[in-house]
């Protein structure tokens, strides 16, 4: 039986087998699947799943945030395995059988109920009657009937009716266990984003990616973090690499040669050479393990494979300039084989122009950069595009440093501190450590002004002396001979 994943972020949120279709998925009470989104991300009446041609298919209901697979909004998608479809905070996939329990409940009054139709980009499907509803989270469901049900069925009929929906809602009530290997990836996923954050690219490979990998070798946020860290660790120069970074940017290396080797149908090599090597090292590497058994295949297939007659010899590329969009060719390339890596890379200039049409962001900086290294720094505008991201990125310290200060004229000097350290964070070369040590001091003579008046007024006007010493705890540090007083007051108010 096919079930519905829910997770919200990397977290896992429930399971639903789909034994009735459609399913309805909103913010609404009314739908089958109700996802809360406080922020409203989600739409009342947001997306439908059908089954159709044997394949689940995902419908945009002409929501207003849409669906989302691969970083682009689709008006439908088909639930295939590992596809990912994101609805707000909310990711979804299909994982079971390729047909659903039951059949598609009939719309009422529909001469052809068995038929749907996935709708293109901007039109609305239409809406179709529900004969009965269930809506959650928690243990609130709504059970109701049309009004022709209502009026063609009494009594016995009634009760078995209700009987009937009664435990439909029990079949298709999500289950609340977790699932102890989605749990697992969810927690590598984090701890692995954390490390790549901080810099340690290779230790979330060894430690948190290919553990999690060799659990589930196909999950597409794992495959991702894993480029984005190899990508992290191909940036340093060989000389700052530590022995564990250099041994992942080897394996690294290996990798892409046993792809593009693949890719090119000498499988023979990337097998004897590039994925021994990595084997070698690793004998648990989950994506040189893929990478073996299609080379195997690809090997296996080419033995069998009739030797086809004698052909011209395959034409050998000419490079062209970078400034065009070219590359330097490879000893031997044929044109077809260069063709193809140019186009590659032309696709990844776009999605580099794509990420900063976004806004400033580490990301697209990581892009341009990568673009540099990989076509050389004549390759159309690359190096103007990585300084121009660079500028942008930095400029987004100025409207912190702003808010900081702006903080601290309204004497709210802890949120004035924090927005320093972020603005700081974002330009290392922005000069803050004056404008924190005004802060602090600002902070710490309030404090002792406030602990000040609470000594003058606690022995006539208890309450008010009371609120000063509050205020000095929140503004004094430990070690001021003034924060035990304050102390002793707060926590012994009736004295």
């Amino acid at each position: 039986m096919a079930r519905l994943v829910v997770l919200r972020g990397d977290t896992p949120d429930r399971e639903i087998d789909l034994i009735r279709l459609p399913v309805r998925i909103g913010r609404g009470p009314q739908n089958d699947l109700v996802l809360e989104d406080h922020v409203k991300s989600v739409s009342r009446d947001h997306a439908e799943i059908r089954f159709e041609d044997g394949r689940y298919l995902l419908v945009d209901l002409e929501s207003q945030n849409g669906i989302w697979v691969g970083g682009n909004r689709v008006p439908y998608v088909a639930l295939e395995p590992n596809v990912v479809a994101s609805i707000g905070p909310f990711r979804l996939r299909v994982e079971g059988d390729a047909a659903p329990g039951t059949s598609p409940l009939p719309a009422a009054g529909a001469s052809d109920a068995g038929t749907q139709h996935v709708h293109p980009a901007g039109v609305s499907p239409p809406a179709k009657p529900r004969p009965d509803r269930i809506s959650g989270p928690g243990r609130k469901f709504t059970l109701e009937l049309t009004r022709q049900q209502k009026s063609a069925i009494g009594g016995v009929a009634a009760l078995a009716a209700v009987a009937a929906i009664a435990a439909a809602v029990v079949l298709l009530w999500p289950s609340r266990t977790t699932d102890g290997t989605l749990q697992e990836i969810a927690q590598r996923v984090t701890a692995a984003k954390q490390q790549i954050e901080q810099g340690a690219c290779a230790a979330a490979i060894a430690e948190n990616i290919e553990p999690a990998l060799a659990r589930n070798p196909d999950n597409a946020d794992l495959l991702n973090l894993k480029r984005q860290a190899e990508a992290c660790i191909a940036a340093l120069p060989p000389s700052e690499r530590t022995p564990a970074e250099a041994a992942e940017a080897a394996i690294a290396a290996d990798l892409t040669a046993a792809r593009d080797l693949i890719g090119r149908g000498d499988c023979s090599t990337a097998l004897n050479t590039h994925i021994s090597n990595v084997l070698n090292t690793n004998p648990d590497n989950a994506e040189a393990l893929d990478l073996k058994t299609q080379a195997e295949a690809c090997s296996k297939a080419a033995e069998s494979k009739p030797r086809p007659p004698t052909s011209p010899p395959a034409q050998l590329a000419q490079s062209l300039p970078p400034e065009d969009g070219g590359l330097e060719t490879l000893p031997g390339e044929l044109d077809r084989d260069y063709q193809a890596r140019v186009r590659a890379m032309r696709s990844r200039y776009d999605e580099a122009i794509l990420a900063s049409s976004k806004g400033p962001s580490r990301r697209a900086i990581a892009l341009w950069e990568a673009m540099v290294r990989d076509a050389t720094p004549k390759y159309l505008d690359v190096s103007a595009k990585l300084a121009e991201a660079r500028r942008a990125w930095r400029a987004t310290a100025q409207p912190l440093l702003s808010e900081a200060r702006d903080l601290v004229a309204k004497g709210m000097w802890n949120e004035a501190i924090q927005k320093l350290n972020e603005a700081h964070d974002v330009d290392p070369a922005l000069p803050i450590d004056a404008e924190i040590r005004n802060a602090e001091a600002q902070k710490l003579a309030a404090g002792q002004q406030e602990c000040r008046l609470g000594r003058q007024t606690i022995s006539y006007n208890h309450a008010v002396g009371m609120q000063h010493f509050r205020r000095a705890l929140t503004l004094l540090p430990p070690d001021d001979p003034c924060y035990p007083d304050a102390k002793r007051w707060v926590s012994e108010p009736g004295k």
